[in-house]
């Protein structure tokens, strides 16, 4: 389900010179004869022993259904550093901004570990997944406060100026930053208008370079509760082993999501900002006073099946099993190995979560809800307009094809029953997909 196909081998510095700068013979028609003739490879050594312990790698990526080629240069850092101050953050991202300034038009440049903080993790950890944007930095660092435990960040990139505004964000608060692994995803490829934001790409990204053996799958407007989640589950977990034993044999477990519904100005957020509620004891009042409602509870699938009744009440069990709904999205800690990847191709609005979920069942995947442990949205201004939303779902649709060709492969009949019932899900809610609806939303494009 990758998009197009990653070519390496020992001139791949020449080849990321070429491709970075612009210059040198095509890759497809390359031989080791141009590669030694056309590349300086003295300042390609000096660069990787910058960057990193592999290797760039270089490839020619294609998104079949939005019909666009582009290429991408991966870079590896290796992060050695362990005290790191604001002159070696200036100094790396030196580094970075002269890497972005070299990048020709149509690329993609990729830097995991881009910037090294000093941190340290154990495999025991626990480490949120993210992605965003730096309009979100603000929200980003609450939600990495009330974390207080190993982040693996991808962030988007756009113009240089992206870049300067995170170097500020970094001296300002490196303190409380020191945990977080940062992987760029810097976009010169194309319009960004004709081409969503890449959700899924950059969840893989940060999924991909996790270095503990669980995570916590998290979106930038969510925060964790109670303040220092990561201890607290660190504590549940030394106390109660079987949590360990059903993560590593397939289970995810939730922590159930509540909505703020007052309208914060980024400006003033903070990690114990007046109103967030900081236990579970407060959740529960506020729910209870409709002042935190469930999430996105208009849309009972995608967050229903937590049974929020059942996790007010329970004072007892550590989790309870609950049973996979087709459009459950939760927000969900699990174990790392073998984790299936999200489906790169949907960006933008629509199924870039629903679709992992629809294949971690498939999978085999089990779901418990945690007792003491929740998340809430602060609500913000709508990303996405009405007219922006059909037309990435219209597109996203298209993409849809490929996606579930690639389950019917992978899981057989077990794929066809559940995909028939996820075609059914949406015939039902078709107010969701506008004319689609109608039709029945994969029907309509000769899906399923």
């Amino acid at each position: 389900m990758e998009m197009g196909m990653a070519r390496s081998n020992p001139f791949d510095h020449g080849i990321y010179d070429a491709f970075v700068g612009g210059k040198g013979p095509p890759i497809e028609s390359t031989t080791e004869s141009d590669l030694e003739s056309a590349f300086n490879f003295m300042p390609l050594a000096a660069a990787v022993s910058n960057h990193s312990l592999k290797p760039p790698i270089v490839r020619e990526a294609f998104d079949n259904c939005r019909d666009f080629t582009f290429k991408e240069v991966s870079l590896f850092n290796s992060c050695r550093e362990t005290d790191v101050g604001s002159a070696s953050i200036k100094l790396q991202m030196e580094r970075i901004r002269s890497d972005i300034a070299s990048l020709s038009n149509g690329k993609v440049l990729i830097m995991t570990n881009a910037v090294c903080l000093g941190s340290t993790v154990r495999p025991s950890d626990i480490t949120i997944t993210n992605q965003f944007s730096v309009e979100k930095l603000e929200r980003f660092l609450v939600q990495v406060q009330r974390w207080n435990g190993p982040v693996s960040s991808a962030l988007y990139i756009r113009h240089i100026k992206d870049l300067l505004k995170f170097q500020s964000f970094l001296l300002k608060n490196l303190e409380s930053l020191r945990q977080v692994s940062f992987h760029l995803y810097f976009d010169n490829s194309r319009s960004h208008s004709a081409h969503p934001y890449p959700n899924n790409v950059l969840r893989n990204l940060a999924l991909d370079n996790v270095k503990t053996n669980y995570f916590l799958l998290m979106d930038i407007d969510l925060f964790t509760t109670p303040g220092r989640t990561h201890d607290g589950i660190q504590s549940l977990l030394r106390d109660d082993g079987t949590i360990v034993d059903k993560m590593n044999s397939k289970t995810m477990f939730v922590l159930p999501a509540f909505e703020h519904t007052k309208v914060i100005p980024d400006s003033r957020l903070s990690a114990d900002y007046w109103s967030f509620p900081m236990n579970k004891k407060d959740v529960k009042k506020m729910y209870e006073d409709d002042v935190t409602p469930q999430f996105k509870a208009s849309n009972d699938n995608g967050h229903g099946s937590s049974n929020y009744t059942k996790w007010i009440s329970n004072q007892t069990d550590a989790s309870y099993p609950i049973n996979f709904k087709f459009g459950f999205e939760p927000y969900v800690m699990g174990a790392k190995k073998s984790i299936p990847r999200f489906y790169d191709f949907f960006r933008g609005y629509g199924f870039n979560k629903l679709s992992w979920f629809t294949e971690l069942h498939l999978a085999g995947y089990k779901y418990e809800v945690l007792r003491d442990y929740f998340v809430f949205h602060a609500n913000h201004v709508p990303s996405y307009d009405g007219t922006d939303k059909r037309h990435q779902l219209k597109q996203n649709a298209v993409c849809a094809k490929g996606f579930i060709d690639g389950l019917v492969d992978s899981y057989g009949d077990v794929a066809d029953e559940v995909l028939y019932e996820w075609k059914s899900t949406y015939r039902k809610e078709g107010s969701t997909f506008g004319i689609f609806g109608h039709f029945g939303i994969f029907a309509y494009f000769g899906i399923i």
